[in-house]
């Protein structure tokens, strides 16, 4: 499809979509910026850990990131099969850029488009755009301590996305997301007959008087009363207030629309969204997943202790003693430094043999290491003895203690 010139896009007087749609691209902009700068989410690359809302989670921490990526995936499917492009159109990142990069070109240029000058001038401020943008999203790769310092690594990062968004501001915009964006290619798979769209009320089509407002306000060059329900629409809602607008064309002959297809559903429901049992499921499996991440987030304990045996390698020596080896794994949230000591019972005389009762965690440190248990045979019968190891750091005691097993060989083995 021809994706109008900017300076051929006429923005509607009448403000009523328009007016917030930019109050929520702003805001939604805004968030993206300053996200990773506010802790609000970030991947610390150094410390292989995922920060979201100021908490971190090691990259051994499976299912909190599972359920992470399931509930994200979740609303990206739920807000394509009800909403359609409300997203694009609405809060993209996307969007917001390539409406920033034709206002000023529609500034700049204008409808001189054989001056190379101002031509120029836009793309420099195009550019510059695509530049700041560029170092925030790098920002998402990088620990706060280094941002007035990145590495070189980041510059070159920062150096590729500049030339491609600036690539994209410059040439593509509003071309990207017809075809291109993967979340728009999505789309057109879930959505169906009963995905919001933007609509001439078709009881209504023969009151349209032709004046052609709505046509001239959609920078996407859908012409809406022709191609209702056309993935090209972002459902901005422009072509609405335009309509509003014109002194001509009738009221509400343009709307946003849930289609209800013959469905028995409570009206409430339908305006709303929710119109098959499909969508339904969607909606209420959202905040389920939602309450169940947040149940996992509360019980989450800021020191993770695992213990594994290595029954081939106990040995008992000629003194009655009797060695066990294990790979213990330590991973620390606290935001400093701790002296991680640890507790054993369940078997008389059982102690740490190395490294030693007190381990030393660096800040969100995820450490491995061997750990050999002893104690003396005694009265022990061969084979397995449950015991307990519990951690305790500075404050901070483990609920529960870990169950392990203490294995007894029958002969001596040095």
């Amino acid at each position: 499809m021809t994706i109008p010139q900017p300076h051929r896009v006429r923005v509607p007087r009448h403000r009523r979509y328009h007016r917030w749609r930019r109050i929520l691209q702003v805001a939604t902009s805004v968030t993206i910026v300053l996200a990773p700068f506010l802790g609000l989410l970030r991947i610390d690359v150094p410390g292989r850990s995922l920060v979201l809302f100021r908490v971190h989670f090691s990259l051994q921490e499976l299912a909190p990131i599972f359920g992470l990526l399931m509930l994200g995936m979740l609303m990206i499917f739920a807000g394509a099969l009800i909403y359609g492009r409300l997203w694009c159109g609405w809060a993209c990142p996307q969007t917001v850029l390539s409406e920033l990069a034709s206002a000023l070109e529609r500034r700049v240029v204008g409808g001189r488009r054989d001056d190379l000058a101002r031509r120029a001038l836009a793309a420099a401020l195009q550019v510059g755009i695509a530049a700041g943008v560029s170092a925030s999203a790098v920002s998402y790769l990088l620990d706060p301590r280094q941002y007035l310092a990145p590495p070189p690594a980041a510059w070159l990062g920062w150096g590729l996305l500049t030339l491609l968004l600036a690539a994209d501001l410059v040439l593509l915009r509003h071309r990207f997301c017809v075809g291109i964006c993967p979340y728009g290619v999505l789309q057109g798979v879930v959505q169906d007959a009963r995905t919001l769209r933007v609509e001439m009320d078709p009881a209504r089509g023969s009151e349209c008087v032709g004046c052609q407002a709505c046509v001239r306000a959609c920078f996407m060059g859908v012409d809406v009363r022709q191609a209702s329900g056309d993935l090209a629409c972002l459902g901005c809602g422009d072509c609405i207030d335009a309509a509003i607008g014109s002194k001509r064309c009738p009221r509400g002959l343009l709307r946003f629309h849930f289609p209800r297809d013959g469905s028995s559903w409570p009206s409430w429901l339908v305006e709303l969204g929710i119109s098959d049992s499909k969508r339904a499921l969607v909606a209420a499996t959202l905040p389920v997943l939602g309450l169940g991440l947040a149940a996992m987030l509360a019980t989450r304990s800021p020191l993770e202790l695992r213990f594994s045996p290595r029954y081939e390698e106990a040995r008992l020596d000629r003194l009655g003693v009797v060695h066990n080896l294990y790979t213990v794994t330590l991973t620390s949230r606290f935001d400093e430094p701790v002296r991680v000591r640890f507790h054993l019972s369940g078997i008389d005389g059982l102690q740490v043999e190395s490294p030693g009762e007190v381990v030393e965690l660096d800040a969100r440190e995820h450490r491995r290491f061997d750990m050999v248990l002893r104690a003396p045979r005694g009265d022990l019968s061969g084979g397995a003895h449950p015991v307990a190891v519990r951690v305790v750091a500075g404050d901070y005691s483990t609920r529960d203690a870990h169950t392990a097993s203490f294995f007894v060989p029958n002969g001596v083995r040095q």
